[in-house]
């Protein structure tokens, strides 16, 4: 007995002795596999991080667009990315890529782009109501007054095109960004520096198109972007590569792609910004230099001394990122490789088990997972990551025992139902059949939590194609007895509307123009009309749209930033046949808060004077009716010539007031009755002696501008239309009745080649006092014949003109003009008519228009013209 006892407390401590050794270890995958967007915490829980590289993008303008050639080849090379910080331009195009655009689809974007266009400040022309128009499009300066102090602007543009496209672009990250951006893929930062403080700024939640209009917002060219008490521009000036910021977010490895501007030689520094980004450049080297040595890879695409502001060159700039990312490849992976191996705990395996499966056969998983030997932590969380990398695995992990004797280890997998449903809840726009049949996923197949993000992407692009965009698809739920999958999908129901920033503009005043509603789906298409069609009115420097979420659907956020409503505006012009004129607009603006406009005019001129005050709307409460009261004083000496030659002026003044009542036609146009009540004073060729008439008349008036530009359209057609009746009526003593008509328009045949017909016809019942005739001659009306050199009660006129744009701003153009006066309508002989043609070279300015032109007649009359502005 002794012997047995001895013996059984022998093999008990035995045991103990040994199960002391004995140790049970989990291994787990990385976070952050199969997260697929979950309709519960959408809106609370931020997607964990994945691994990969974190990247720093700098600025750079123009330069900037090199980082598109590196997201291209990270993708091409499965380079994965767990974190991206940038500033500038940087930003813009880390911005967008974690918003879901791919480096092609961004690729293609920046090779779309009007840059020129894109970095004006003048509103879209087809978004100005017809009555807001013509005179205010030829100012050449506004200078703003607030309590009698002149407000300067503070930039060459208030960005207002580039923060629409950047609005629209944004609209695939959906409401999730005003959040965090932790939730855009990957997870995002963009860098703006505080004008008052000095202090950079790191923008991680809100309205992500206007953190990247903030980040972009560099000093002089674009305007700073007011948001939340703080006033914004371009980080790049406190620190212009953002390494520390992926440090400090996501760790090592960290890629730094440098775009910044080299200090660029003397000769090169040829304007206000050239000099601003090379004053910026030598603050910002110390800080470049220090982050850039923190990176541990760094990618400098070889750009020389590209200017930032040269976009001319997009497709080089993009194969200069890609060169420099490739070549950058080895070093990447090795950084890569390194952090993948940090830990390297070994384990000598006797036996490898897979367990848990219930709807997927074990070969599936087996190939590179039952090895055995010598085998590190780190191998077997990678095994694991493959795992949940094919999309099939809800969860999954490694049990090691590890003992003297033997280590076992068995991975645990838990695998997704078999489909045998898909529901869809909140559907409206389509039918569930036709989405079945768009996605991937089917009944019968196991789920795969890939192809369910895939399904998720395609039903967004669906509600994108409609126009859509910020429907979003999550999933609900996948159940795991029944295998019912349940999507949710928000169509983006706008449940309220609010206004930011309408210190004097009434409410009702922005909404009018506003053509989203609550109880709407958000719609791309109204919500881009809405702002262009609020800038268009004039009276708001910078106007934005964020959607944020709420308890059901989104909350629209409009942003206005007022401009000042007092100011002068003017222009100056000259041609050789009337001299130097210009004028000068003291307007007051928005008055009280309604849009109406009054303003005073002084038009000097060496032959022509003007005075005018205006009382006016462009839209008469919430209607699109408009009005204009009209005072004027004119003083004009007209050119009168006989045989081709020059005589003398006829003196003309002419007083009175216009009254105009309408109906606008958004896009179009507008038709409007008019009342004229004047008194004119003028000489005529056959008496030279003062004669004074008085006019009382009403007219019908119809005019359509669909022109996209002005001086220099290369789309759109104008017709204008007026029927006026005159009587001995109130004072008057001119009797008749007037027709006239004119139409013309643009088409663009081949890359900068457009062609433009013109056709006139003018008729009066009875012959009116001279200085009213229709007039005949002048560039813009019959080449070979100087303004006003013809003129007569009856008239037809027409021309065809070609012009081609040789670079962005010359232009030249060739015309053929043919036209005449007839005293009856049955005396119309088309072979008797002038004839005319001529040329002109145009340069595109600041200052308006500058040509020089010669005309010709058959006749063999001919005229040289030169002009430099626009015509007032």
């Amino acid at each position: 007995m002794r012997v047995i006892g001895l013996t059984f407390i022998t093999m008990a401590i035995l045991a103990l002795f040994i199960s002391g050794y004995a140790e049970t270890i989990i291994i787990k995958p990385d976070p952050g596999y199969n997260q697929i967007e979950s309709a519960d915490t959408s809106y609370h829980q931020p997607p964990k991080p994945r691994e990969g590289v974190a990247l720093a993008l700098s600025g750079g303008g123009a330069r900037g667009l090199a980082g598109i050639g590196v997201l291209e080849v990270f993708e091409e090379n499965n380079i994965p990315i767990k974190f991206i910080a940038g500033t500038s331009m940087g930003a813009v195009i880390g911005g967008l890529y974690c918003a879901g655009y791919s480096p092609l689809e961004l690729h293609k974007l920046v090779l779309s782009i009007d840059w020129k266009d894109l970095f004006s400040s003048a509103p879209l022309r087809s978004s100005i109501l017809v009555s807001a128009k013509g005179w205010p499009e030829k100012a050449l300066l506004r200078v703003g007054f607030e309590r009698g102090r002149p407000v300067l602007p503070r930039g060459l543009t208030s960005g207002q095109k580039l923060s629409n496209l950047l609005t629209r672009l944004c609209y695939r990250a959906g409401v999730r960004p005003s959040i965090s951006y932790d939730f855009l893929n990957p997870p995002f930062r963009a860098t703006a520096t505080d004008l008052a403080s000095g202090e950079l700024d790191v923008i991680s939640s809100g309205d992500l198109a206007e953190a990247l209009r903030a980040t972009m917002s560099y000093p002089i060219g674009f305007t700073p972007v007011f948001s939340d008490g703080h006033l914004f521009v371009d980080g790049g000036l406190v620190n212009p590569m953002p390494v520390d910021l992926c440090l400090k977010q996501a760790g090592r490895p960290v890629v730094a792609v440098n775009t910044t501007s080299p200090l660029l030689p003397l000769k090169d520094i040829t304007d206000a910004i050239d000099l601003a980004n090379q004053s910026t450049t030598i603050m910002a080297l110390p800080k470049l230099s220090t982050q850039l040595s923190e990176a541990d890879v760094v990618i400098e695409p070889i750009i020389g001394f590209h200017k930032n502001s040269d976009f001319t060159s997009n497709e080089s700039l993009i194969q200069a990122g890609r060169q420099a990312a490739l070549a950058s490849l080895p070093a990447i992976k090795a950084a890569l490789q390194e952090k993948e191996t940090e830990s390297g705990r070994e384990f000598n395996i006797a036996e490898v088990a897979i367990t848990g499966l219930q709807n997927l056969p074990q070969s599936l998983f087996a190939p590179g997972l039952q090895i055995t030997g010598k085998i590190a932590d780190w191998q077997i969380k990678n095994n694991l990551n493959k795992i949940m990398k094919s999309g099939y695995a809800n969860s999954a992990e490694a049990i090691i025992e590890n003992n003297p004797a033997m280590d076992s280890l068995t991975y645990r997998i838990d695998d997704n139902p078999r489909i045998s449903r898909i529901a869809f809840v909140g559907l409206t726009v389509f039918e569930p059949s036709f989405l079945q049949g768009e996605i991937v996923s089917r009944p019968g197949q196991v789920a795969n939590f890939n192809e369910l993000e895939r399904d998720l992407k395609i039903i967004e692009q669906n509600y994108a194609d409609k126009g859509f965009t910020l429907a979003r698809a999550s999933l609900k739920d996948i159940n795991r007895q029944t295998g019912l999958i349940t999507i949710l999908i928000d169509e983006g129901w706008i449940n309220d509307i609010q206004i930011i920033g309408n210190l004097h503009t009434k409410k009702w005043v922005i909404l009018r123009d506003f053509y989203l509603k609550p109880g709407e789906i958000f719609t791309e298409k109204k919500a881009q009309r809405s702002l262009d069609d609020l800038y268009a009115t004039g009276l708001f420097e910078t106007v934005k749209l964020s959607a944020l979420p709420c308890s059901s659907g989104v909350k629209l956020v409009i942003k206005v930033e007022e401009k000042s409503f007092d100011f002068i505006r003017g222009g100056v012009r000259y041609d050789n046949e009337y001299k130097a004129a210009g004028f000068i607009d003291l307007v007051g603006s928005n008055i009280l808060g309604m849009g109406n406009e009054f303003y005073f005019t002084a038009q000097p001129g060496e032959k022509k004077q003007s005075y005018l005050i205006n009382l006016k709307a462009d839209r008469i409460f919430r209607t699109y009716l408009t009005y204009r009261l009209t005072l004027s004083y004119t003083d004009f000496k007209r050119n009168y010539y006989q045989n081709h030659r020059f005589v003398r002026n006829l003196p003309e003044i002419s007083s009175g007031f216009e009254f105009e009542i309408g109906q606008q036609f958004p896009h179009l146009g507008k038709f409007s009755t008019v009342i004229n009540m004047s008194r004119h004073r003028f000489a005529s060729p056959d008496f030279p002696d003062r004669q004074t008439r008085h006019r009382v008349s009403l007219s019908l008036r119809s005019l359509v501008d669909t022109f996209d530009a002005m001086p220099l359209p290369e789309h759109g057609k104008f017709h204008y239309f007026e029927l006026e009746f005159a009587g001995d009526v109130f004072g008057g003593d001119l009797t008749y009745t007037k027709f006239y008509t004119s139409i013309e328009a643009y088409y663009q045949i081949y890359r900068g080649l457009n062609f433009h017909p013109r056709a006139a016809i003018g008729l009066y019942n009875r012959r009116p006092p001279y200085f009213m005739l229709f007039d005949l001659g002048g560039r813009d009306t019959f080449y070979g014949l100087y303004e006003h050199e013809l003129m007569g009660e009856k008239i037809l006129n027409g021309s065809l003109e070609l012009r081609q744009k040789i670079t962005g701003y010359l232009y030249i153009t060739a015309r053929y003009d043919i036209g005449d006066f007839w005293s009856k309508l049955n005396a119309v002989r088309f072979k008797n008519l002038r004839q005319g043609f001529g040329g002109s070279v145009i340069l595109k300015t600041f200052l308006g228009p500058i040509g020089l032109a010669y005309g010709r007649t058959t006749k063999n009359r001919d005229v040289v013209y030169f002009y430099a502005g626009y015509d007032y």
